[in-house]
């Protein structure tokens, strides 16, 4: 199954299965996105700007599903050994569990699947690599108003640890 299959095959589940609840309405996003690996000794940071979109759905009192796609594209580069490699493109494709707090503050889990583009170069040799791996994660947030909202989370993606700070726009 390739992946645009794949990515049309889990959107469709996750709105099927939270379509016979209140709906909350469209969001979309952007922010920042840092993915670090190490291993052996050997570290690698990687950065990339995102914007994405969802749809929120209210489950119960202060608990929502909110299925979402993103879409990163790679700003600058890392060093590792004389090569520089940056994040050509990446994307997700899952859906987050999400708490509100009438306070503003909003904590979720996220689960689903991802892939990335990740380019090196070398005395002006290109290569790229990609692969495509479930991603889940966690975060926190806070909700100015029923329209704005800011982000942090932390996921895993196939041993790397991914971190982004971002905004979300109710619609």
């Amino acid at each position: 199954m390739n992946i645009l299959n794949k990515t049309v095959t889990i959107l469709t589940l996750m709105l099927a299965t939270s379509s016979l609840t209140a709906s909350e309405g469209w969001f979309g996003k952007a922010g920042a996105i840092t993915v670090g690996d190490s291993e052996g000794g050997v570290s690698i940071d990687l950065n990339g700007i995102y914007v994405g979109a969802g749809y929120s759905f209210k489950t119960s009192e202060n608990f929502y599903v909110a299925p979402e796609v993103r879409l990163v594209k790679g700003v600058g580069s890392d060093d590792l050994l004389g090569v520089d490699f940056e994040i050509d493109t990446a994307w997700f494709a899952g859906a987050k569990g999400i708490y509100k707090a009438d306070s503003g503050f909003i904590a979720f889990v996220s689960l689903g699947y991802g892939g990335v583009t990740i380019d090196g170069s070398f005395g002006g040799i290109t290569a790229s690599a990609s692969t495509d791996e479930i991603v889940y994660g966690a975060g926190i947030g806070y909700e100015f108003n029923e329209h704005i909202a800011i982000e942090f989370s932390f996921e895993d993606f196939d041993g790397a640890d991914v971190f982004q700070l971002g905004t979300n726009f109710r619609f």
